[in-house]
């Protein structure tokens, strides 16, 4: 089972000290919570307009939650924030899919380009362009987080810049 180490807050081998699941989600939780709301706030603006940081936190709790249920399950503990990475976009990408808010363009004149840009790409694009560049992930990272290979990320990268300076290019 993997484990938590106490003074610095990072997993460990499972020869580490050994502490409960609910004091390591704590700790994992105290640690990782806000940067994975900033990744959810930017995802679901992005996909799901409404309601923003409700449902950024959500899909953060749910994230949490579904490592609280697998944890155990959890062999290695350094994957940890992959995981709730991983889940974060799925969870964003599921809301984007069954309709909980449009893709409806939003024009430059009313918010930031560049957030305007990333609400009408495609889901993969706008997830590549915000995991590489917003959450400041390398590319193994963010691919794992959207669950696709490092060739696919890659192509969904170079199609969000693609979209992205066609956009910029149009507002011109």
């Amino acid at each position: 089972m993997a484990a938590w180490t106490t003074p610095v807050g990072r997993l460990r081998s499972p020869a580490a000290v050994r502490i409960a699941p609910d004091e390591a989600l704590r700790r994992l939780y105290d640690e990782q919570s806000q940067p994975l709301l900033r990744l959810a706030t930017l995802l679901v603006w992005a996909m799901v307009p409404e309601a923003v940081s409700e449902i950024a936190e959500e899909v953060v709790h749910e994230a949490f939650a579904g490592m609280y249920r697998e944890w155990r399950r959890l062999r290695d503990a350094d994957k940890a924030v992959a995981y709730l990475r991983r889940a974060v976009v799925r969870r964003a990408r599921l809301l984007a899919a069954t309709g909980h808010g449009d893709r409806a363009p939003v024009t430059a004149s009313t918010a930031d380009e560049m957030l305007a840009a990333l609400r009408v790409m495609p889901g993969h694009q706008c997830e590549a362009l915000v995991l590489r560049y917003y959450a400041n992930l390398p590319e193994a990272q963010a691919a794992d987080a959207m669950g696709v290979s490092r060739g696919a990320f890659r192509w969904h990268l170079a199609q969000g810049m693609t979209s992205l300076r066609a956009f910029l290019d149009q507002g011109d």
